[in-house]
């Protein structure tokens, strides 16, 4: 069975990713704080459930984990302009 949550995590921040960079490339905002929300969700999970009952090295390790995949999604898919930013640069 938590097996299952992992996998289910793994997935909805697989879609995240997918999401985000599909908006970044499309130029859609609401698209890509769909994708931040649900990556936002997710480590959302991880801190309060998954962690919950973890030693101090794992969340070490997960809380730099998290953060090297965030800095990676932040260089890969930023957030696109918004409808004001584009009407007047």
């Amino acid at each position: 069975m938590r097996s299952l949550f992992w996998f289910l995590a793994l997935l909805a921040l697989a879609v995240g990713l997918v999401l985000m960079v599909l908006a970044t490339r499309r130029a859609q905002r609401p698209l890509w704080l769909a994708g931040a929300v649900l990556l936002a969700m997710v480590v959302g999970k991880l801190f309060l459930l998954d962690l919950a009952n973890s030693g101090t090295v794992e969340r070490i390790v997960s809380f730099l984990g998290v953060g090297v995949l965030l800095m990676i999604i932040g260089y890969a898919a930023p957030v696109p302009p918004g409808n004001t930013e584009t009407q007047s640069g």
